[in-house]
């Protein structure tokens, strides 16, 4: 579960934050493990909005692929776009990626953050689902286009910390990173796409 103090959501729930899911087998063991101590493993949902190809993206079917080889269930593409979600009972929401923008306006146009509040399960988001779970997501300006014209950057303030997935050492993005921390003081979590943060208790730890 979670809760709102001072316009700081308060997570209960156990989350972990990728830039690439499962594509280091290391990852995937970690959160196996860790999962299997408090969830049955046997419903999952998979958050589709960001892909233009929502269920048939190549990289939401592999997810279902890799959950259903971890033992889980039951498995569900739901777009929040076009339907209701309901997390009662499920043991894990996959938010995965796609184009950041697009995601969050499609669930803070949904009532995903009054079914998060109520959530007692495990969050794995993937590059823009790890992303909307910070202050703000300005940021992904550096690789998506805000096509869907969202003026309001405030992410859902569940870590305060911004993630920016995919990183590589660079010129440019180190760029980017030192003109967004300047402008809106928030700290900045470089995340490779062979590493993934954990956070549970408000305790922080990186997984790789």
């Amino acid at each position: 579960m979670a809760s709102i103090n001072n316009n700081k959501i308060e997570c209960h729930s156990q989350v972990l934050l990728t830039s690439a899911g499962f594509l280091n087998d290391n990852i995937k063991e970690k959160f196996n493990n860790t999962i299997s101590k408090r969830h049955k493993k046997i419903n999952a949902i998979i958050i589709t909005s960001a892909s233009q190809e929502k269920e048939k993206n190549k990289y939401n079917i592999l997810v279902f692929k890799q959950l259903k080889s971890l033992g889980f269930k039951n498995i569900s593409f739901v777009d929040v776009e076009k339907e209701q979600l309901s997390l009662k009972g499920i043991d894990l929401l996959w938010v995965n990626g796609g184009n950041t923008f697009r995601l969050l306006k499609a669930l803070k146009g949904s009532n995903f953050l009054e079914e998060f509040l109520k959530f007692n399960g495990f969050y794995v988001g993937v590059s823009a689902g790890s992303v909307i779970l910070g202050p703000n997501v300005e940021i992904a300006k550096i690789a998506d286009e805000n096509y869907v014209k969202l003026d309001n950057f405030d992410g859902f303030n569940i870590v305060d910390f911004v993630v920016f997935p995919h990183y590589e050492e660079n010129v440019l993005y180190e760029k980017a990173i030192k003109t967004f921390r300047k402008k809106h003081k928030v700290k900045i979590q470089r995340l490779r796409d062979n590493e993934a943060l954990f956070f549970s208790n408000n305790t922080l730890s990186k997984w790789s």
